[in-house]
């Protein structure tokens, strides 16, 4: 089972980054761009299926709804900044309806040393540093990988769903509302739905709720009941 984080699925210039310290992190995915980069140690990556082991000077590339889960190494330590399309719209069409053939990317010493000097922090440089420093670990990951066509109806088909649960998720919605949406058949929908997500739609809605909630209790000043 994995989780849809809807704080990283925003698309208004939405930057992260923080360091993680021999920490697992499970299979989620998210709209939003991420990349990590390992400081320390090893992390074990699975990335749509496939994995790959990343050492320190290794950097990895999660494009929009990627699944991954990252497994690292005793004493490790790696960084890892997710953001929307908003700082990169060139990269962004770039890979829009791509995937990749590998996660893992190495910077030349001119960029890595750039990045080091100007973004491995949690705290974001100014908006120009920054778009800066994201552009050029973006180039050097399309220099390093091929990018091929997604099937073009499942895409559809899960960009539909989350999109549709992240608008809609405080309403009593189904998986046959997204069908009917979408024009295709039920059956078939769910299915795919069913092999994807390994959940049922309810399980996945009520997730995408309490991620939501989690959220507003950290960010807002909302009352409990409220949020409930």
């Amino acid at each position: 089972m994995f989780f849809h984080q809807p704080i990283n699925s925003l698309s208004a210039n939405n930057y992260n980054a923080r360091f993680y310290r021999e920490t697992n992190i499970d299979f989620h995915f998210h709209k939003n761009f991420e990349i990590l980069y390992v400081i320390k140690g090893n992390v074990r990556c699975v990335v749509n299926n496939k994995e790959e082991q990343l050492i320190p000077g290794d950097f990895g590339l999660c494009l929009s709804n990627d699944i991954h889960s990252y497994t690292p190494s005793e004493n490790s330590l790696y960084w890892v900044c997710v953001f929307s399309a908003d700082y990169v719209r060139v990269f962004s069409k770039q890979v829009s309806g791509k995937t990749s053939t590998s996660f893992k990317f190495r910077c030349s010493d001119s960029v890595k040393n750039f990045i080091n000097d100007n973004l491995i922090s949690e705290t974001p440089p100014p908006i120009n540093m920054l778009k800066a420093c994201l552009y050029a670990m973006c180039n050097e990951f399309l220099n390093s990988v091929e990018l091929t066509d997604k099937d073009k109806e499942k895409s559809q088909i899960m960009s539909t769903i989350i999109d549709y649960v992240a608008e809609h998720h405080t309403e009593n919605i189904t998986l046959s509302d997204i069908a009917n949406i979408l024009g295709l058949n039920y059956h078939y929908v769910s299915r795919y739905f069913n092999s994807i997500f390994n959940m049922t739609f309810n399980e996945f809605l009520n997730m995408h709720r309490l991620e939501t909630a989690m959220q507003l209790l950290d960010e807002s000043d909302k009352k409990l009941v409220d949020i409930a």
